[in-house]
């Protein structure tokens, strides 16, 4: 999925998320919840796998994938 993205010239956003300072702070003060904050993709319970892309606008937009389900290229879900 983001090496696709990344052939394309689309670069993953995912990190560009947090706003939230004192939330994010708290966040970074744990060791596993840091590492995960500085992935390009995350990686939910179940097992989607979910990046975020930026576009012209600003909007970001959310792509993942169900492992359940034949691979059919990800998924746009939501801004």
């Amino acid at each position: 999925m983001i090496e696709t993205l990344k052939t394309l010239g689309i670069p993953i956003a995912t990190r560009k998320l947090w706003k939230n300072k004192e939330a994010i702070e708290k966040i970074r003060r744990d060791p596993q919840l840091a590492k995960e904050l500085a992935e390009d993709m995350w990686v939910t319970p179940t097992g989607h796998r979910i990046i975020y892309i930026q576009d012209p606008d600003g909007n970001f937009l959310c792509f993942y994938d169900h492992p359940e389900e034949q691979w059919n290229g990800s998924i746009p879900d939501h801004y």
